[in-house]
């Protein structure tokens, strides 16, 4: 079962499965950069984040793609990125507030060590970004390794879906995953 139809099957609201589905477009647009892309799209661009890291040309690439699926998004009033020094508003009607790192480890990639992309998405409400983790409404992470994995959770559910690459589709491959009651 791909993504859309999982989503389809769900009891969902709609606004955030078509944050899952930006999340799902970004990131398989950075799946193609870091594996198809031939272009000078690696190594240090030159900038400092605001953690006084080294930022990678990759990073502002990623911020670029996930900050562009986003604006199209009605419901999402803002967005907080590692790579950004301010709060990007987009909508100030919109019920969502987005923080990401889009490219974590991304100074891993020289060595080639996975890479991710994480997401919290929180309700709009009068205390922005500053809630509590059990408030969040989406946690989702790609990772981009050997294989090109999402995972999120929703409505105390968590489910991964790996990328057919041939397909640049999300195939259901855990479907209920849990933490071990041990180890």
């Amino acid at each position: 079962m791909n993504l859309q139809q999982f989503l389809n099957n769900q009891q969902y609201h709609q606004t955030i499965i078509d944050i899952i589905l930006n999340i799902k477009d970004g990131s398989i647009q950075m799946y193609q950069k870091l594996n198809e892309e031939t272009s000078d799209i690696y190594g240090p661009s030159g900038l400092k984040n605001i953690q006084n890291e080294e930022v990678q040309k990759l990073d502002i690439i990623a911020n670029d793609i996930f900050i562009e699926k986003f604006k199209k998004n009605n419901s999402i009033a803002k967005l907080l990125s590692e790579e950004n020094e301010e709060i990007i508003n987009l909508n100030s009607s919109g019920n969502y507030l987005i923080a990401m790192d889009p490219l974590d480890g991304s100074s891993n990639i020289d060595v080639n060590i996975p890479v991710g992309s994480i997401f919290s998405v929180l309700e709009n409400n009068p205390n922005g970004f500053l809630q509590k983790g059990e408030s969040q409404q989406l946690a989702c992470y790609v990772i981009y390794g050997t294989t090109t994995i999402m995972v999120f959770s929703l409505d105390n559910a968590v489910f991964g879906f790996t990328l057919n690459t041939k397909l640049k589709e999300y195939m259901l491959s855990h479907p209920d995953i849990k933490t071990p009651n041990t180890g």
